[in-house]
């Protein structure tokens, strides 16, 4: 057979994506029951009210943040913010904070929901090639390894211009690894300076 199973584990979990997404229908449907209560704002003071940019800065000089680990609830909390977005509208994102782009739109909404909560995916530590978010497969139930969520974090290689060749890196750890130093992730289009400070 061509392309990587999921493993059983992973479809046992009855998938992270898939109870977020039961969830949001949930709570949707239990909101619409409730009465709405609308408050009138007769200050004048409306340039308090203007939305700021939402890009979220750090003070330290590597860009490395240090998240806690995120709850269920903040994973729900981040899942309604994106989940009526178009593909394309997510992919945004993943643009913006230079993160890979491929995969169903649960994948692509699993790496904005990862990248959010805890940070942007850096480069690879034993090779320099691009982090990505990746499912767990077959392979990582075969040899007893289980992911969080069914989520792992791999490394697809780096071209090196010295062999004009691709190598392939082994990297492989999970996405909640506290060991992998996550980056300050960007809710919002850089702009031309900023992108030239990411990396």
């Amino acid at each position: 057979t061509t392309g990587k199973k999921r493993s059983a584990a992973a479809d046992d979990d009855a998938s992270l994506m898939e109870k977020l997404k039961a969830d949001f229908k949930a709570q949707a449907a239990k909101s619409k029951k409730k009465v709405a209560v609308v408050v009138i704002d007769d200050d004048d003071d409306d340039e308090m009210d203007q939305p700021k940019k939402k890009i979220k800065k750090n003070n330290s000089k590597s860009g490395s943040t240090s998240k806690p680990e995120p709850t269920y609830k903040d994973m729900q909390r981040v899942y309604a913010e994106h989940c009526k977005k178009t593909t394309d509208e997510i992919k945004d994102y993943l643009r913006w904070n230079r993160q890979t782009m491929t995969g169903t739109k649960n994948i692509v909404l699993y790496k904005v929901l990862d990248g959010q909560l805890r940070g942007r995916l850096p480069r690879c530590g034993m090779c320099g090639g691009k982090l990505k978010v990746a499912e767990q497969d077959d392979n990582d139930a075969k040899n007893g390894r289980s992911y969080k969520d069914g989520f792992k974090v791999i490394c697809g290689g780096a071209f090196d211009e010295e062999t004009r060749m691709r190598i392939d890196c082994a990297f492989v750890c999970a996405v909640n690894d506290s060991n992998l130093k996550r980056l300050v992730w960007l809710t919002e289009e850089p702009t031309e300076e900023e992108k030239e400070g990411l990396e």
